[in-house]
């Protein structure tokens, strides 16, 4: 990886989510930024867009310096928060920095793009009350400036969050309505089932509930259920046969036919 050039870091991620969790986790977080490629490439014959590179939890895990167990676990995080996203391959995974561009392409000043979205929002939210004689009324009508970014953005480039206490993870219960995995239960179930794929197991879930709504089950049911659904995909991906040890106990079996006829011929 060439190390050249920079990128735009906004203040405004001292009040993001992030900035309270573990050093380890912002550490992660500004090194996608820093290996996202700030233009479109080919790479292993994968063509990337931009904010996008390839990756594995090794290969990052000896980048950063940081366990491998803890880099997978803050890549999970970032997932979760919606300011990365993962596809992963046989060989490797491809991460994409959320909204990436939006961040990286305003002014040199990086305020070209944030005035823009200001004078848009004042003049289509804000109108200014005027008396019969052309006159503004005095303390009424002041204009509030609030930049809004696109896709419901704070500039850390993480999507907002209503409440920081759940996950994006919502799930159809019984009797209508949506039940949201809460960060700590989500936390603690990519800490258990360490290493399954727990993102691509919970979207499993989700669209079996949806396909099946006869058997969807209670808001106080769901942890079980999920507990239960990544207790089987671990199981079966760590009882998933090994091609190598069959060889061997063909060998081995190979071995104890021979001694025996071996013996009988004595």
């Amino acid at each position: 990886m060439e190390l050249g050039g920079w990128i735009k870091g906004w203040r405004k991620t001292m009040e993001s989510e992030i900035w309270a969790e573990s050093p380890a986790y912002f550490k992660i977080w500004c090194w996608c930024l820093f290996r996202a490629n700030r233009k479109a490439v080919t790479v292993y014959g994968v063509n990337l867009k931009r904010g996008q590179f390839i990756t594995s939890t090794n290969g990052g895990s000896d980048e950063t310096g940081i366990p491998r167990a803890t880099f997978h676990r803050a890549l999970n995080w970032l997932r979760s928060r919606g300011m990365i996203d993962a596809e992963v391959r046989r060989r490797f995974t491809i991460v994409t920095v959320c909204n990436y561009v939006t961040y990286q392409e305003l002014g040199s000043d990086g305020e070209t793009q944030v005035s823009t979205q200001v004078s848009t929002q004042v003049s289509t939210q804000v109108s200014t009350e005027v008396e019969p004689d052309g006159e503004e009324k005095k303390g009424e009508g002041r204009r509030e400036e609030k930049v809004s970014l696109p896709n419901g953005s704070d500039l850390s480039g993480a999507s907002t969050v209503t409440d920081p206490t759940r996950t994006q993870f919502g799930f159809p219960v019984s009797r209508g309505g949506t039940w949201y995995l809460t960060t700590k239960k989500y936390e603690e179930l990519v800490d258990s089932f360490y290493p399954l794929n727990v993102d691509g197991e919970l979207k499993k879930a989700r669209q079996w509930l949806r396909d099946n709504p006869g058997r969807r089950k209670t808001p106080g049911g769901m942890p079980k259920f999920l507990s239960n659904w990544l207790g089987r995909a671990s199981d079966k991906s760590t009882t998933r046969p090994n091609p190598q040890d069959k060889v061997a106990a063909m060998i081995e079996e190979r071995k104890l036919r021979d001694l025996g006829e071996s013996n009988g011929q004595r």
